[in-house]
């Protein structure tokens, strides 16, 4: 293994993609750092895979989602994360 502990292994799996399950943690850290994590780990780390994922958000809706924050925040995430937030701060 690289000079990468197992569990920034997982977080960066995680980081790659939102969505991934822990098959495909073990599948991402076994490709590129010939381990297997725990299921134990993974949930340690990364927590249950029902929590983490954007199982409320359809592959469409990210899409449009993606398309929105390119045309109008310039691709800019942190912008657009932020105006989430404070849309959302005001909405309550």
């Amino acid at each position: 293994m690289n000079d990468i502990s197992q569990s920034d292994a997982i977080r960066e799996a995680v980081h790659s993609n939102p969505t991934i399950n822990n098959r495909g943690i073990k599948t991402y850290c076994k490709n590129h750092y010939d381990f297997i994590p725990s299921n134990a780990l993974i949930y340690e780390v990364a927590g249950a895979a029902k929590k983490r994922g954007l199982h409320n958000m359809t592959a469409s809706q990210m899409v449009e989602i993606k398309g929105f924050a390119s045309k109008n925040f310039n691709n800019d995430y942190d912008a657009f994360l932020g105006s989430v937030l404070a849309v959302k701060a005001i909405a309550r």
